[in-house]
């Protein structure tokens, strides 16, 4: 996605709102995306990568978003809880 990642991407996941979409794979890094206008008085909008955050140390097979919370996880029986992305 947009080139962030050095492998292929196997998970993404959505905010509640829908302006953040998290991206994860065989690389092990967390990828934010914030849907944000293009200018300041502008109804135009576009992704923009955000955070980058590596907690895993082998691929992410799996992500979900529940109640602010990006829960991911492997093959390696690891889940991680991060919050505090934006």
């Amino acid at each position: 996605m947009f080139g962030c990642h050095r492998a292929d991407v196997h998970a993404l996941c959505v905010s509640a709102d829908e302006q953040r979409v998290y991206a994860a794979g065989v690389d092990p890094t967390m990828v934010e995306f914030e849907l944000a206008p293009i200018s300041h008085n502008s109804h135009w909008t576009v992704w923009q990568r955000g955070s980058v955050r590596c907690h895993h140390t082998h691929d992410i097979r799996a992500a979900i978003m529940i109640n602010g919370y990006v829960i991911t996880g492997g093959r390696w029986l690891h889940l991680y809880f991060v919050t505090g992305l934006c």
